[in-house]
């Protein structure tokens, strides 16, 4: 019975993370309170992390393992309540965005349902992007209840289940 508590960036940190793994720069926007030495040990900028005093999602992965084979994970439990992001926090995010898109050559919008991207942050984001000529690429939520949210974007990203759902015949 061994037991270890890895803290890690998310999901957005694992883009950051492989678009780096590229060669390609990258800036994270981000909700956090502990999250800057994570963002500095990958390499990335702190400066577009917005403060959070709400909730943060944990992950309990259980392992198995047996000898002379690697540890399998065999259940995950995720303890995490979604709280929608105030006003004051939107237009934080919105500004740090307006930062991390100077000079950039596109933007990724991850969205994971969490709150971070409402619907007036995309709409705000993707108002900044267009007249700069900066391409919007979006990989969406899978619990979205309108496709609109993300109007005027370059690119959606959506997998099989995602264009169902919208509609889309495969």
């Amino acid at each position: 019975n061994r037991e270890r508590s890895v803290q890690s960036l998310g999901m957005g940190g694992l883009v950051a993370n492989m678009l780096m793994s590229l060669g390609v720069s990258a800036r994270l926007v981000c909700l956090g309170r502990h999250i800057t030495p994570f963002m500095e040990s990958a390499g990335l900028d702190t400066g577009y992390v917005v403060p959070w005093t709400g909730r943060m999602i944990r992950k309990t992965r259980y392992m198995a393992s047996a000898a002379g084979r690697p540890h399998q994970q065999i259940l995950r439990v995720d303890d995490e309540v979604i709280e929608p992001i105030d006003d004051e926090t939107k237009t934080s995010v919105i500004m740090a965005c307006e930062r991390a898109m100077e000079g950039a050559d596109a933007v990724i919008l991850s969205d994971h349902g969490k709150g971070l991207l409402h619907e007036s942050v995309i709409w705000n984001i993707i108002r900044m992007a267009t007249p700069r000529s900066i391409p919007v690429l979006v990989d969406p939520a899978r619990n979205i209840d309108s496709w609109k949210r993300y109007e005027g974007s370059t690119v959606i990203k959506a997998n099989r289940h995602e264009a169902e759902a919208a509609g889309f015949g495969w």
